[in-house]
């Protein structure tokens, strides 16, 4: 299974977060000497939906000690090396996962993660295309590939393997990650009828009305843009980017004073978030200007 993480772009950026194996792996791994590696590995997918990767990492080599090859431990621990930003280490584990048991999809899934975090992405869709031919009825090793194709700037292909996934599980990241390809394409019809099929199915998906505002925002409908900003931050509300963008909205209606509350707020919450930095001085000189008519000030660039 895989879930989205949020980035503070805009749109915002889906990066597909390889999570770890279900108990539906855990016949790979066999019990010896009355120890059972299958209670490490079912304590690591705890701990790894608790974000302590160090801790997953441990119970990895609990079960590894256990059993040497246990593939669902190598790739589980990879996947945990992969999360603390050491990709070497997670490319080594899900390759000794992959040389212990070939056919294990998941294990190409988080080899193909760890390259695409170190930024080689064509080694990223050679192993999803593994993964996709080892098991083709995997949704979410259509959308791993989409987001390689997203990060290559290759938009058609990305909303291919979407239409896939979504053809396989229509589920609500699904229709939010091909509305953010929509959206880098310029069509922000599409984009804005993805996010609102992800609505539908997840009223509470903070991420999809943060992009369908940042949608409404560039097709010019700035109340749209403030109403879906404000649901963002209401669902979310340590969400600097929704703040950002609701702010550059109420710029974009003349309404200074909302809009530098707004960027004072995603600034609190994200100090080194330039578009707030630019927007507030922006409108600082906006009020500047008018007190001295002489100044100016350059228009939002987005």
């Amino acid at each position: 299974m895989y879930r989205m993480i949020l980035s503070a772009a805009a749109p915002l950026l889906v990066t597909i977060a390889v999570q770890p194996a279900t108990a539906d792996d855990l016949n790979v791994c066999q019990q010896t000497a009355g120890e059972n590696p299958n209670t490490y590995i079912l304590r690591g997918i705890a701990d790894f939906r608790n974000g302590d990767y160090d801790q997953v990492i441990s119970d990895y080599d609990e079960a590894i000690r256990i059993d040497p090859k246990c593939a669902t431990a190598y790739s589980g621990r990879g996947n945990a090396y992969s999360r603390k930003g050491d990709h070497d280490r997670a490319i080594a584990d899900a390759s000794e996962a992959i040389r212990l048991s070939p056919k294990y999809d998941n294990a190409y899934v988080v080899r193909g993660a760890a390259y695409g975090r170190k930024g080689d992405y064509d080694r990223a869709i050679s192993e999803y295309d593994q993964a996709i031919r080892l098991n083709p009825r995997a949704a979410t090793n259509y959308l791993v590939r989409a987001e390689a194709y997203f990060h290559q700037g290759d938009y058609d292909h990305a909303i291919a393997d979407d239409n896939e996934a979504i053809r396989i599980n229509p589920y609500p990241t699904a229709y939010v990650f091909r509305g953010v390809a929509y959206f880098r394409k310029g069509d922000y019809d599409h984009a804005i009828a993805d996010y609102d099929q992800a609505i539908r199915l997840d009223p509470k998906d903070a991420l999809a009305y943060h992009n369908r505002g940042d949608a409404y925002f560039h097709k010019g409908d700035h109340d749209r843009a403030i109403a879906d900003a404000s649901e963002a931050i209401r669902l979310s509300p340590k969400d600097a980017g929704a703040f950002n963008n609701r702010g550059e909205a109420y710029e974009a209606k003349n309404d200074p004073d909302h809009a530098i509350a707004d960027f004072d707020q995603a600034l609190k919450l994200n100090p080194s978030l330039e578009k707030a930095h630019q927007g507030l001085e922006r409108v600082q000189g906006l009020l500047a200007k008018r007190s001295n008519p002489g100044t100016q000030t350059n228009a939002p660039p987005r």
